[in-house]
């Protein structure tokens, strides 16, 4: 058998095994409540015999759900993973027809809000604010808040009728960072969708962070901006660049092509799908 043929029939067999294993991937069932969830970005109600592990990115991930709710915890086990999942936040991609197809999202993040907009948001959920609790929050010109924005399948953001967002909390160390999640289970449909998911058959799931914000790269261009001026005479001689046998490639002024790309690099945007099948409530 020629070489040539060796690689066609290793082609053949590589496209006939990758497909099969893709399909033989097992679904992951969600646990039932048996117990209160705090959401406090612990993880202490998440036992490690629940928790089942993505290899690629070394994360640690397990769905618990009642009729109402679903519960979700996720956990980066190695920092090279993060990416830039604090400024990005965290998504979860929800297909109801079964595809590794982004068509409606849920956006977890963080972000600070003025107070005065944060009583809003506190009262519009039903919370009574006394005076006194008023003013201690006055006492601060803003606040962080976790919040969900649902998107749709261009990442926009979108309403969803009569359903109250989904919420989050995160710790981090220097190594990990756990997210503990709560979703209601009506925001998991599509709102563009014909019909409503049959919680009986099986959920995709993917989970999206990290990559570039439009804030990053503004940020990152400005300074390269600024080197490029700074090397072509506006700022620090460029002789003093040079010295010490230094080189600079000219065709790229100030390296801004490579350090680009070293930044993206570094903030990868990263994702895994998954099947769910939540647990049914009698």
């Amino acid at each position: 058998m020629t070489n040539f043929k060796r690689l066609c029939l290793c082609f053949a067999v590589c496209a006939l095994i990758i497909p099969a294993a893709a399909k033989d991937k097992k679904p992951v069932e969600s646990r039932p409540v048996t117990a209160p969830i705090q959401i406090d970005g612990n993880g202490t109600e998440w036992p490690a015999d629940a928790q089942l592990l993505e290899k690629d990115v070394n994360v640690s991930y397990s769905f618990q759900n009642d009729a109402n709710n679903l519960y979700v915890f996720f956990q980066f086990n190695e920092a090279k993973y993060m990416s830039s999942v604090e400024a990005t936040g965290l998504t979860l991609w929800v297909n109801n027809d079964g595809k590794e197809k982004k068509t409606h999202g849920l956006h977890f993040y963080r972000k600070s809000v003025a107070t005065a907009e944060l009583i809003k948001i506190l009262e519009s959920e039903g919370q009574i604010l006394t005076e006194d609790r008023k003013k201690e929050l006055l006492s601060r010109p803003a606040w962080p808040i976790w919040t969900c924005d649902v998107l749709n399948k261009k990442g926009e953001v979108v309403p969803h009728p009569g359903v109250n967002g989904g919420t989050f909390r995160t710790t981090k160390t220097p190594k990990t960072a756990v997210y503990e999640i709560v979703v209601p289970m009506e925001l998991l449909n599509d709102p563009n969708a014909d019909t409503k998911w049959d919680t009986s058959k099986l959920l995709k799931i993917g989970f999206e962070w990290g990559g570039l914000t439009d804030a990053m790269r503004i940020t990152q261009a400005a300074n390269l901006g600024d080197q490029s001026t700074r090397a072509s005479g506006g700022g620090t001689d460029l002789s003093s660049q040079l010295s010490g046998g230094e080189s600079r490639d000219f065709s790229d002024p100030g390296g801004s092509l490579s350090q680009m790309r070293s930044l993206a690099s570094k903030y990868k945007k990263l994702d895994f799908w998954l099947d769910l099948k939540v647990f049914q409530n009698q």
